[in-house]
């Protein structure tokens, strides 16, 4: 709908299902240290970046654009 390709959207989530729709989807994925998180600590997920909150996720996308 916004006509832009997966692997340009962000993906951010606190759950493994989060992390598993991201790479379904073919999109990059940071996972958040707060919310759901399905039982599981973050730092044990396959996410791309491990961040504290929205703050940081966009520093990171402004640094990388």
């Amino acid at each position: 709908l916004l006509g832009s390709a997966a692997p340009q959207n962000l993906h951010v989530g606190d759950s493994k299902n989060d992390v598993l729709a991201a790479r379904a989807a073919g999109c990059p994925v940071f996972c958040v240290p707060y919310g759901y998180r399905g039982g599981a600590s973050v730092d044990t997920l396959a996410g791309d970046a491990l961040v504290s909150g929205l703050p940081e996720v966009a520093q990171r996308v402004r640094l990388a654009g």
